[in-house]
């Protein structure tokens, strides 16, 4: 579930987050209300990277790099702490504060301090005794680190933030041991108070993956370009084991056995993604727009059955027939989707849709254990603070027996997911933070997932016009997909759907592999719950500002002056950007 500490964590350091992030220049180089957000940000991340060292590393600040997060029982209200005293700051900021643009910054910091505070309450009141996938915790920590685009310097600190892990210090236990007790803790104070127990799916995933990441770990070290790791390595090993011997004795004898969280709990989860609708309204918008779509899908998939003289017509047959032949080997997925966005920058240009940047998008496969940790296509963002040129970055998930699944590896697939992913997309949000500038806290303490996947799925209208109809077919295929989370999500989250009516959904009538169906199912139930909906809530919300926009402007819009505009915001909240929108010449 991760309310508490761990979720903070994972928000920055989980590739699946999507977090913004933008070079640095000299505050002299920035308006005055840039320069006085920034040397806040700056404050407030150092002083919780002093309880959570990998917060302010991922971001940037290099002096983290060489800590790890020291556990202890009380480490979860020290945050507490300092997030109250930081909001008492931030209320007389904002009172003695006459711009608006830094008070906006102040209200967007305040109210991400506010949903951590609130992550915490709620675990409090579910009782929560909260499953930490220790392992996948400490890989995705190194990655940061340890990566193709990191510095020698960041690689070899790396080492010393595992010995962290590993050691402890002499006030604390080592990381795995100090989550152990943990655990133990909480059980023994909700012992008999029907507590919120781990969801055993959950439990049982993590030990399938333990040594996958155990691999990834050694993999990073190997890359440090240090050699001082091996005795610490031998002792992590038997931590492993002896974590997953806990699991296997303790955890999963305490775990749940029904995915549901309770409403309070998944309708804050809701909030803390930016969406502020019921569970029910979400329900009810993503039925209604399904069917509507579902009939251009029929439609699109009987038009390109009788182009191509397929004998099926269906719209889940006929996206099988057209994945039949998708490309096996890696270097082969990475040239398709280097085409797809060689095309793609060529849609842009010709059709004057959006500054494109001039650098070009990074674009690389996944390795094994990264695979496992985010097994979808995703962006890794660049660090915000001392960045010398670090780019953001596409990854395809692999595996050792090759590609995962069939769903992104065409042709057809791979240039609908490079607009999402790629550019116009999520790459385009990120290099124009970086390549513009805006203040940390709209690059970073702003972001939601409503905020960042409402902009991709929006790129993926802009580029619709210009592609065949296979690859229109696909992009209904996936605009679907994002409106069947909508409903599936909170639908199984309250208990109205079974397992099988997700699975039935994405293979039987979009036409998904059973794999990636199975990820879906995984996402709703504990991977990422209440994630799921922002796509196509965070949509409508773009497409809203958009449509406003054109009609108050008439004649006078211009598509790519609205386009840029957007994007200069960085990741305001998307109800504060559509103000912004709503007066003034888009284009500057």
């Amino acid at each position: 579930m991760k309310f508490n500490l761990f979720i903070v964590l994972f928000l920055f350091l989980s590739n699946c987050a999507h977090y913004s992030q933008q070079t640095t220049n000299s505050y002299l180089q920035k308006p005055l209300w840039i320069q006085q957000s920034d040397k806040l940000a700056e404050e407030f991340t150092k002083s919780l990277s002093a309880l959570q060292p990998e917060l302010g590393s991922e971001m940037g600040y290099t002096e983290f790099d060489r800590f790890g997060l020291l556990l202890s029982y009380q480490t979860e209200e020290l945050n507490r702490k300092l997030f109250i005293q930081w909001i008492e700051r931030l209320n007389k900021e904002i009172t003695q504060t006459f711009d608006e643009d830094l008070k906006t910054d102040l209200s967007v910091l305040k109210n991400w301090l506010q949903n951590q505070i609130n992550n915490i309450d709620n675990s409090k009141s579910a009782q929560e005794v909260e499953f930490v996938p220790a392992v996948k915790f400490i890989y995705q920590s190194l990655q940061t680190l340890i990566n193709p685009q990191t510095s020698i310097e960041r690689k070899q600190a790396s080492v010393d933030r595992f010995k962290i892990y590993v050691q402890g210090d002499n006030q604390h236990l080592p990381l795995l041991e100090a989550i152990r007790k943990n655990f133990q803790a909480r059980l023994k104070k909700y012992k008999g108070l029907n507590p919120l127990l781990p969801y055993i799916g959950e439990v049982q995933q993590y030990l399938k993956d333990t040594d996958t990441y155990v691999a990834g770990i050694e993999k990073l070290l190997k890359s440090s370009g240090r050699s001082d790791w091996n005795t610490d390595l031998k002792k992590f090993k038997k931590q492993s084991f002896a974590y997953n011997k806990f699991i296997k004795k303790e955890i999963l004898s305490h775990s749940r056995k029904d995915p549901r969280v309770p409403i309070n709990i998944y309708t804050q989860i809701l909030k803390r993604r930016g969406i502020v609708r019921s569970p029910e309204e979400l329900i009810s918008t993503g039925l209604n727009d399904y069917q509507k779509l579902y009939q251009k899908f029929y439609e699109q998939a009987r038009m390109v059955a009788n182009k191509n003289g397929f004998k099926k017509t269906t719209p889940a047959e006929v996206i099988k027939i057209l994945k039949s032949q998708p490309v096996k080997s890696v270097n082969e997925v990475e040239v398709l989707y280097r085409n797809a966005d060689k095309r793609l920058e060529k849609i842009m240009i010709e059709n004057d849709l959006i500054s494109v940047p001039t650098s070009a998008l990074r674009i690389r496969i996944a390795s094994e254990a990264e695979s496992k940790a985010v097994p979808v296509p995703h962006l890794i963002p660049p660090p915000l603070i001392n960045n010398h040129g670090t780019r953001p970055e596409f990854v395809v998930p692999n595996s050792s027996v090759g590609i995962p699944f069939d769903d992104f590896s065409s042709s057809y697939a791979a240039i609908v997911l490079t607009a999402h992913e790629g550019r116009p997309g999520h790459d385009m949000q990120f290099s124009h933070i970086l390549d513009k500038g805006v203040s940390a806290i709209r690059s970073r303490y702003a972001a939601n997932n409503v905020n960042i996947e409402g902009w991709a799925l929006y790129a993926e209208d802009l580029v619709y016009p210009y592609l065949t109809s296979e690859e229109q077919l696909f992009a209904i295929q996936t605009r679907l997909w994002r409106i069947a989370r909508m409903f599936l999500d909170p639908q199984l989250q309250l208990g109205q759907i079974s397992d099988q009516r997700v699975i039935d959904v994405f293979t039987k009538e979009l036409g998904v592999s059973t794999t990636m169906a199975n990820l879906e199912l995984r996402r709703y139930k504990y991977d990422d719950i209440g994630q799921a909906p922002s796509y196509y809530e965070g949509y409508l919300l773009v497409k809203e500002i958009h449509d406003d926009a054109k009609k108050r402007l008439g004649e006078q819009f211009r598509l790519k002056c609205f386009n840029d505009r957007l994007l200069s915001f960085g990741l305001l909240p998307l109800t504060i950007s559509k103000e912004r929108m709503s007066y003034g010449n888009l284009c500057h």
